[in-house]
């Protein structure tokens, strides 16, 4: 009588056990997978560092839909911004009475410096000459040093003289004090002769009485030898004098003077003075005048950096394969509902099939 329990508990295991294997089958979802991940890189140029490159979150290819994993950044070169400025440093030549600078004439530059050193924030850089200008001015307060040698005798050296100073600059002559700055012997003589009257007094008919010596009376013109002319000089006020008298002749008739006959001559005295080398100089004062002044520019470029970097930046992005189970899913599931059906219905008429047998045990 106790074996058709056994049966009974058997059977009911076995449907246990192929319910739940049914039910996990019912539920199960296959998964379909690629591993082969891709890659992505991108180059751009950033002035940050630190910028990050927009990739998409998701990329299709090949059929296959990928979404966006790891981004690693790599910085490949680094480019300082250099700005150019072109610098340009001015020199002016002034109290010019002519424009003598001709840029397109390289002959007229050789007294200028082709180029200079101009000082930009502290740096020092080799400037050249491009270009040359004039302006219109009115040159005052001008000066000179106006100089003159005179030969000169002794007695008409003076300590200034005036001077007619002929200003080419600007074309007036103008008269100039000058002081008497050195005085130097020269090998030349100058001849000066004088004129002084001679009162001749009558010894006799024919001689008459000179320096205490009876002259003989010549004929013509001079009254007597030249070899009497020392006596003249003795007598007159030219005593002194380092001169000769070289021609003496008459100076009218005979007249009568406190009853002397007395006739006058006139004697010529010539000195013989040594010239003098006078140097006179002074600084004098010139008018105003109409001029120019040069205007220089002297120029360069110059690079220097803005402090701004740009950076060549790769990034590179993993993508990772979606998974397809959302595809398939639907279908499995609606399969696994159908067979979890059966296998209700397959317990159901098991356990009916037990009842039954259980039933007609007990009958028996």
């Amino acid at each position: 009588m106790q074996a058709p329990v056994c049966i009974h508990m058997k059977h009911q295991k076995i449907c246990c056990i192929a319910l739940s294997v049914l039910i996990l089958g019912a539920f199960s979802v296959p998964v379909f997978a690629e591993n082969n991940s891709i890659s992505k890189t991108e180059i751009f140029y950033s002035e940050d560092p630190d910028e990050k490159y927009l990739f998409p979150d998701e990329i299709e290819q090949d059929g296959n839909r990928y979404l966006i994993g790891d981004i690693s950044y790599r910085i490949l070169s680094e480019e300082p911004e250099i700005q150019t400025s072109h610098q340009t440093e001015t020199v002016t030549i002034r109290n010019l009475y002519t424009k003598p600078y001709d840029f397109d004439d390289k002959n007229s530059l050789k007294d200028l410096p082709e180029s200079k050193t101009i000082t930009v924030d502290g740096k020092n850089y080799k400037a050249e000459l491009e270009s040359i200008s004039y302006e219109n001015v009115v040159i005052s307060d001008r000066t000179t040093e106006v100089q003159t040698t005179m030969k000169l005798p002794e007695s008409e050296i003076k300590d200034t003289i005036e001077y007619e100073y002929d200003d080419i600059d600007s074309g007036q002559k103008i008269t100039v004090t000058l002081h008497r700055n050195s005085v130097s012997e020269t090998e030349e003589v100058q001849e000066n002769s004088i004129s002084f009257p001679v009162i001749f007094h009558r010894y006799d008919a024919g001689r008459f009485i000179i320096n205490g010596k009876i002259v003989p009376l010549m004929e013509g013109t001079s009254p007597i030898d030249s070899q009497f002319y020392a006596d003249v000089k003795a007598e007159s006020d030219h005593a002194d004098s380092d001169g000769e008298i070289t021609e003496m002749i008459w100076d009218g008739e005979t007249y009568l003077l406190n009853g002397e006959v007395c006739r006058n001559a006139s004697a010529t005295l010539t000195e013989a003075e040594k010239i003098y080398a006078v140097n006179y100089s002074d600084i004098v004062d010139l008018p105003d005048t109409d001029g120019f002044q040069a205007i220089l520019t002297y120029g360069t470029d110059i690079n220097e950096p803005t402090g701004v970097i740009t950076y060549e930046i790769e990034a590179s992005a993993e993508y990772d394969p979606v998974q397809e189970q959302q595809k398939i899913q639907p279908l499995f599931i609606g399969i696994g509902i159908a067979i979890l059906a059966v296998a209700i219905a397959i317990v159901l008429v098991l356990v009916i099939i037990v009842k039954r047998r259980k039933k007609q045990a007990e009958e028996i």
